[in-house]
């Protein structure tokens, strides 16, 4: 059903519309490899199996959310854990829409949607997060927090996409609002916190030091570098190596890669979700066997 269906059966936002899902995992290794130890949601939120096809240490799972988007006033929680050694790589099967916001009356503000993300990570785990992009529709009023909580001698490597609008529709983002946040701790203390508010009226939407009029941004986290064992002639070496690709890919217009607080960051800005998921993904192809000692497997979900 359409998010312009949705708003016509129920104009008002009653409270049996709203859809508060929520989903627990936590993935711990053992003697049979990571394994999925416990699994409990409520709503349409939740996976079906893991997969393994690198083998029993490191699982794939897709979160499944069957309404395919959220509209007002919806939110979704998602809190995930590793201990004892394990290793995951999430992933999900589509892009995730956050459709126009409705109002509960005339003149009142809109009603918010929300997706949350809480993932901790324990000591000598190692995290992938790779979900598909999140499209925000013209009229959203979203609230997206990422927050990643590591233990001394974990390991996280995750992206995030979002888009403004449709773009492809020639569909701009014009009215609504999203406030996007990817807090990034180690021992309780903050390494990243990367925070972005924008309102389709504000001048950092169309400002050079903003978003330049471009839709797709991306946010690629790895690190903290001192968990890989790589010393730092590696590290200069492996930064070499990423941004030579970028300029032999034609990605120097929309993609950066830095250092900063022990962490690798790729930065994308530019026109197209798929350009954004493509280079991530050629970049991560690189980064595992340097940093993980294994050959990047890609999630077969992503070949359908």
């Amino acid at each position: 059903m359409t998010a312009a269906a949705l708003e016509q059966n129920n104009p008002q936002g009653a409270p049996g519309s709203i859809w508060d899902a929520r989903l627990s995992l936590r993935v711990s290794g053992g003697q049979w490899g990571s394994q999925l130890t416990h699994a409990s949601h409520e709503g349409p939120l939740y996976v079906q199996k893991p997969f393994y096809p690198e083998g029993a240490d490191c699982p794939h799972i897709y979160l499944l959310h069957p309404p395919g988007g959220i509209v007002s006033g919806d939110s979704l929680k998602l809190n995930v854990s590793l201990e004892n050694t394990a290793r995951l790589l999430i992933t999900t099967p589509g892009c995730n829409r956050l459709y126009r916001a409705r109002t509960d009356a005339p003149g009142r503000a809109p009603l918010k949607q929300s997706v949350h993300t809480e993932l901790s990570v324990q000591d000598k785990c190692v995290l992938e997060w790779f979900p598909m992009e999140t499209i925000v529709f013209n009229g959203a009023s979203i609230d997206l927090h990422t927050h990643v909580q590591l233990q001394e001698g974990a390991l996280f490597c995750g992206w995030e996409i979002v888009c403004l609008g449709l773009p492809a529709c020639q569909s701009c983002f014009d009215s609504g609002d999203i406030l996007q946040s990817f807090a990034l701790y180690r021992e309780q203390r903050p390494v990243l916190i990367d925070r972005l508010q924008l309102d389709a009226g504000c001048n950092l939407l169309r400002a050079r030091c903003g978003m330049a009029a471009l839709p797709v941004s991306g946010l690629f986290v790895v690190g903290p570098l001192g968990a890989t064992g790589l010393d730092q002639a590696d590290v200069e070496a492996l930064l070499d190596t990423l941004r030579t690709t970028i300029a032999q890919r034609g990605w120097q217009e929309t993609l950066a890669v830095t250092r900063v607080n022990d962490l690798l960051l790729m930065r994308y800005l530019g026109a197209y979700a798929d350009e954004a998921r493509d280079a991530f993904t050629a970049l991560w192809q690189l980064l595992r066997p340097a940093m993980l000692q294994r050959a990047a497997v890609l999630p077969r979900i992503w070949a359908t």
